[in-house]
């Protein structure tokens, strides 16, 4: 593969948006995730790291290996599996 080429073999997508208070936890998944803030805040904490990284609107994160990460408001104890609450965009 040219060094240049990007290869995707699939998409899912979401559009979400949150009120608090709230909380969302994602399960490992297979390939890269990329997560965009658009306004508001939040944190974010991913599986096998200790600190908490708050989010703020602009934020780009790209977990590259689809480790299992939860996002949430003040409130991490009301995580709840996002899979159980939202679709993805068709």
């Amino acid at each position: 593969m040219n060094p240049k080429t990007v290869s995707i073999e699939s998409t899912t997508c979401y559009r979400i948006e949150l009120t608090a208070p709230w909380g969302l936890q994602m399960s490992a998944f297979r390939g890269a995730v990329f997560l965009v803030i658009l306004r508001g805040s939040g944190w974010l904490e991913v599986e096998g790291l200790e600190a908490q990284m708050p989010l703020a609107g602009g934020d780009l994160v790209l977990l590259p290996n689809g480790q299992p990460h939860a996002l949430h408001d003040a409130h991490p104890e009301l995580a709840e599996d996002h899979a159980a609450r939202f679709r993805p965009l068709s």
